[in-house]
């Protein structure tokens, strides 16, 4: 029965009670009433009219001694009164009769009448002559009417009698019929109280508990089938999607935590090898070689360079999704910054044959105070686009004063081209990351899309608007506003000289091979002598023999990591104590950084590295400088939200930074690790190893979303936070999502490389 059912029942019986309450009231005041008359009617009637024919009696008695001896006439008058008295006695002892309700007054009255009427006989005659036996019969009459009045008096105190036990037998079936109506009303009530109030109530402190954040609370009335039990399923499921929420808000915060150890892992692998990649093209330049091996190595370097621009960019855009892009606030000269950027694009547009310049208005003032760096880059992505998408013509860039006031000036920057144009209806998109025009100017021009996101993003930090005219086939410009304050113009002063250090003896902590050789390259040609080592034990145990004017540190090392090493360093006594060391990491994040800084390290350089930032950083442990590099970020977040099954930028940023082949031959390799890992993942499912289980999924994790397989790492992200958890149903079931978005990414993956059988594919 449905609540709505049970209410309206209750109502009924409700209104059922007050019906036979009310009824019941009624027919007792009636019934009680018609008692009161039928008193008044019979017994006090008869009374009264006893009594009445008592008085009339004693009237014509009266008369009757008045008129004895009198004249004829006054006798006569006297007998008219007597007959009229008589009739009125007649009509009392009738009426006394009738209200009776005994046979005595009737047998009583009968001889009532008889006397009277033969005393009224005699009256007449008493009037000439009185007679003792006239005044004898009116005693008899009197006595027989005062017994007349005992008798209906005695009639009426029987019938009070019996009136009231009727009374009080009423009162009593009263009382009982309304305890009986209460007792029901009651019993309804707290049925109702049980059923209904009572679940509500509990319901309702259990949403209260709830939403104050209780996560252990318990959902009452599940198996009702009533309305309160629908409320108790919509609450198990607000409770779900509650702690769903929570969960995805602690996954997102863990996300969150984990993006600066992701970003700086990222960071390290991806700057390590660019760091050998571009270490030993330099070194190479400085070898004897041939024109053609010459320009080798500086294709090297510059391909190196363009893929070190990539990972900027990502890097860049992480940092400005986290809102952590930092902004120098530095006089610079604004006529140099633009004319750099035309004459670093000077020879992309001489190789495709169109003309590039750049033009100021008058009003502009030269030098300028904000990050100069920052303008550059915005300058350099819209000019940079603006030469890979014209083929012929010219690219322009604009430099307009739009007015200002307290010491600042309104800049409208315009980048002019006359190369494809974009459509309207793909302008609005154009600003979003990893977006292109149109998704085949990806492969005809290459791009990952972050340039235009990157450089808006920068303009509205900096307070200003971005946007862009185009029509489709004319043309576009692209145009930016930004208000900076008048800087100062620079002293004129003697050229610093460049930093030269002193012969150093460097004890280098570094387990990868082409990093260790990079660093001699840079380091033994300059005068100084180094010693490496593979890991921080092995530093502390070289730290112990000998005396080092420097460390350099890496900070992901076997056995023992750099942070490590250095805090076992710092608690040496003497001068090794004391010994300057500089972190070499490629985890340019800002947590990587503080946690280098923070184990006792006096500064750091940035993977790849650059001769001369090590230099830098190694005169100012030395005491030539204090100034430190600003920090960097990664890609988790793309992989995260995106809704692809293969994540087409992710992979396709892979294969421009190693080649079809090298992807091919890691496509080969992953699929080869999901089968091992899922045969992990099923024997810990199995044995119920939440820590195997989340262990094969991680180990899975980073090789999936290395390749772009959105769905897969984050389903295996998901097993990792459950079975961190302790959530072994919630592990499970994301395991058949795994399972589905393995066999979908594994399609998706053999599509776009297919396994090689022997011999190459024609292209």
């Amino acid at each position: 029965m449905s609540v709505k059912q049970k209410l309206l029942g209750a109502f009924f019986i409700a209104v059922l009670a007050a019906v036979l309450l009310g009824l019941s009231s009624l027919v007792t005041t009636q019934y009680l009433g018609d008692l009161t008359v039928r008193m008044f009617d019979r017994p006090l009637m008869a009374i009264n009219f006893s009594r009445s024919a008592q008085t009339v009696f004693a009237t014509m008695e009266r008369v009757d001694r008045e008129a004895r001896g009198s004249d004829a006439a006054s006798a006569t008058l006297a007998f008219e009164e007597i007959e009229r008295l008589g009739r009125i006695f007649e009509e009392d002892l009738a009426v006394a009769e009738r209200r009776s309700s005994g046979p005595q007054i009737g047998m009583l009255v009968k001889d009532i009448r008889e006397e009277v009427s033969r005393w009224r006989g005699d009256a007449v005659a008493s009037l000439k002559s009185p007679s003792d036996a006239h005044d004898a019969t009116a005693l008899a009459i009197r006595r027989e009417l005062e017994t007349l009045t005992q008798i209906a008096a005695e009639e009426g105190f029987l019938f009070r009698r019996n009136a009231a036990t009727v009374i009080e037998q009423t009162r009593l079936w009263t009382i009982a019929f309304i305890v009986f109506v209460l007792i029901v009303c009651a019993m309804v009530a707290v049925w109702l109280a049980r059923d209904i109030a009572l679940p509500v109530d509990l319901m309702a402190r259990s949403m209260t508990r709830l939403a104050g954040g209780e996560r252990e609370v318990a959902v009452p009335f599940l198996k009702r089938g009533d309305e309160i039990g629908n409320m108790a399923k919509s609450l198990g499921v607000f409770k779900t999607a509650m702690f769903d929420v929570e969960e995805a808000r602690a996954r997102a915060e863990a996300a969150t935590r984990a993006k600066s150890e992701f970003l700086a892992m990222m960071s390290h692998e991806v700057r390590t090898p660019m760091n050998g990649v571009l270490g030993m093209a330099r070194l190479l330049l400085e070898t004897r070689l041939n024109e053609t091996q010459r320009n080798y190595a500086r294709i090297l370097i510059e391909s190196a360079s363009s893929l070190l621009t990539v990972l900027n960019d990502i890097l860049d855009f992480s940092k400005l999704e986290a809102g952590k892009l930092d902004f120098a606030h530095a006089d610079f000269d604004l006529r140099r910054l633009v004319e750099s950027v035309v004459s670093l694009m000077e020879p992309r547009a001489a190789e495709k044959k169109i003309e590039i310049a750049a033009f100021f208005d008058p009003v502009v003032p030269r030098y300028l105070k904000g990050d100069s760096d920052r303008l550059r880059q915005v300058l350099l992505n819209l000019t940079g686009n603006a030469v890979k998408f014209t083929d012929q013509g010219r690219v322009s860039i604009g430099v307009e004063g739009q007015g200002g006031s307290g010491g600042g000036v309104r800049l409208r920057f315009v980048v002019k081209d006359t190369g494809l144009g974009i459509a309207k209806e793909a302008q609005a998109k154009l600003f979003s990351g990893f977006t292109q025009a149109d998704s085949s100017i990806s492969r005809r021009f290459g791009g990952t899309g972050l340039g235009l996101a990157i450089s808006r993003k920068i303009v509205d930090l900096m307070g200003g608007e971005m946007g862009l005219d185009s029509e489709l086939g004319s043309g576009s410009t692209f145009w930016f506003g930004v208000t900076l304050p008048i800087g100062t113009p620079p002293r004129v002063g003697p050229t610093p000289a460049p930093v030269r250090l002193r012969p150093l003896r460097i004890l280098l902590a570094e387990d990868n091979l082409v990093n260790q050789k990079v660093v001699l390259g840079h380091m033994v040609p300059a005068g100084h002598t180094v010693d490496v080592v593979p890991n921080g034990r092995a530093a502390i145990e070289a730290l112990r023999e000998r005396t080092y004017d420097v460390v350099l540190m890496d900070m992901h090392m076997p056995e023992m990591d750099g942070t490590e090493a250095t805090r076992m360093i710092r608690t040496f006594g003497g001068d090794h104590a004391n010994v300057p060391i500089v972190a070499v990491t490629a985890g340019a994040m800002a947590d990587e950084i503080r946690r280098c800084l923070d184990s006792g390290m006096n500064d750091y350089v940035v993977k790849p590295i650059h001769p001369g930032a090590l230099t830098a950083a190694l005169a100012r442990v030395l005491g030539e400088s204090a100034a430190a590099p600003p920090a960097e970020e990664s890609l988790v977040d793309r992989l995260l939200s995106s809704a692809d099954i293969l994540d087409d930028t992710v992979i396709g940023l892979l294969e421009s930074q190693l080649g079809a082949d090298v992807v091919q031959s890691l496509v080969m390799d992953y699929l080869d690790a999901a089968d091992r890992v899922i045969a992990e993942i099923d024997h810990a499912r199995r044995a119920g190893d939440a820590e195997a289980w989340g262990r094969a999924a991680h180990s899975l994790k980073s090789v999936a979303g290395g390749l772009g397989l959105a769905r897969v790492f984050q389903s295996t992200l998901a097993i990792e936070d459950a079975c961190q958890a302790g959530d072994l149903d919630r592990a499970g079931i994301q395991t058949q999502a795994l399972l589905v978005a393995l066999s979908e990414g594994r399609a998706q993956l053999l599509e776009r490389h297919p396994a090689r059988t022997g011999s190459e594919p024609e292209n």
